[in-house]
């Protein structure tokens, strides 16, 4: 399992270059519109067929959750955050989507 995870969270992050490139940086799109469009392009790259994945270990899950949070990191152009940060940031990243999609 571990190199289908490690394969779709680098697949995702591939799936991000074009929000980083033209989608976030643009200030006429609102917040919700960059979000909405970084779910779609990798989202649905990081998580297809998840719901056939064995339990993850704690360092896997850890993976997916980084990558998971990078997704709306780079759509809402937040800084990254060192590894000692990573939990607290995710966190930070879910609220901030889940108040947007409120």
């Amino acid at each position: 399992m571990a190199p289908e995870i490690v394969s779709r969270v680098s697949s995702a992050r591939q799936a991000l270059r074009p929000v980083r490139a033209t989608i976030a940086p643009r200030q006429a799109l609102k917040v919700q519109t960059k979000a909405i469009l970084a779910e779609t392009l990798a989202s649905s790259v990081l998580f297809y067929s998840a719901c056939t994945w064995d339990p993850l270990s704690a360092s896997l899950e850890g993976k997916v959750r980084a990558a998971d949070a990078s997704i709306y990191r780079v759509a809402l152009n937040l800084p990254r955050s060192n590894n000692a940060d990573i939990q607290k940031s995710y966190q930070s990243v879910i609220w901030q989507v889940e108040a947007f999609h409120a």
